[in-house]
């Protein structure tokens, strides 16, 4: 389990260029729209201030008397301009949560794209058979939060806690129950042979490991490159490791052909040796 998971972590290494050029396009379309939808704001609440200068008398107002008799002569004037500001500021922020959610559907996608190469690479199935198992395991994981959350707010906050310290074990179970229940006829092992704990342990081992190998990546990326260029980088790596996690099952439950044959023929022939 574990040879094979960081081999399928090297292998899609390659599609990191994939993700990057994935994440540069997402951030070349919001910041096209990000600075065109600033300009516009800034633009608009510029004319809208001058309108209402140019529209106000100030000859008629008296600025003796102090402060307060400033806020009482000129409070229609100072209530538009504020008004007008709070009207830009307000498509200021909107412009950079836009772009927020631009970058956040870039990622998505870059991870949905890794993943279909990195599922196709391990086995040539159909998109939509490959889109059932990711809905099939997204719906899963779901449900795991769900029940911790749950457990959290209305049951026992301590048996939530206790659920959510082992929530790493939940996911290896759920990836390899949903990898397990996708499988096609004379593909899918006997639920004892692949559904283990041990395998479990494994698959969690190679995820950590995997997490670890970025996590060092990253660090070297912000050792050498500028901040920026090294936060991109980190970005990509930390996308690919996500997805090839969400792979790893599956590597397993293909390949390698001998050890998948291997966990076949038990069901035939009974338990042979162990192949973990």
């Amino acid at each position: 389990m574990f040879k094979v998971c960081m081999k399928n972590y090297y292998k899609n290494l390659r599609y990191v260029f994939t993700v990057l050029g994935v994440m540069y396009l997402a951030l070349l379309i919001g910041a096209c729209f990000f600075f065109k939808k600033i300009g516009a704001d800034i633009t608009a609440m510029a004319q809208q201030i001058s309108e209402v200068t140019a529209n106000t008398d100030f000859s008629i107002f008296g600025v003796t008397g102090g402060f307060e008799t400033v806020l009482e002569n000129y409070g229609n004037y100072l209530e538009s301009v504020l008004l007008d500001l709070f009207n830009g500021f307000a498509g200021i922020i909107a412009a950079i949560c836009i772009f927020i959610l631009i970058q956040l559907i870039g990622v998505y996608i870059s991870n949905l794209v890794v993943f279909l190469f990195g599922r196709r690479d391990i086995k040539k199935d159909g998109i939509l058979k490959i889109c059932a198992e990711q809905l099939c395991r997204s719906v899963a994981i779901c449900l795991v939060w769900a029940i911790i959350i749950l457990t959290m707010t209305m049951i026992d906050a301590t048996v939530g806690m206790i659920l959510l310290a082992f929530y790493p074990l939940l996911y290896c179970f759920v990836a390899l129950l949903s990898a397990w229940l996708t499988a096609g006829k004379g593909q899918r092992p006997r639920w004892a042979d692949y559904v283990t704990f041990k395998n479990m342990l494994l698959l969690l081992a190679s995820n950590l490991m995997q997490i670890l190998a970025t996590s060092l990546a990253a660090v070297i990326g912000f050792c050498i490159f500028d901040w920026l260029v090294a936060l991109v980088i980190a970005a990509a790596f930390v996308v690919l490791t996500t997805a090839t996690t969400n792979l790893n099952a599956y590597a397993f439950l293909y390949r390698p052909t001998d050890v998948r044959n291997n966990l076949l023929n038990t069901s035939v022939t009974g338990p042979g040796p162990s192949v973990f």
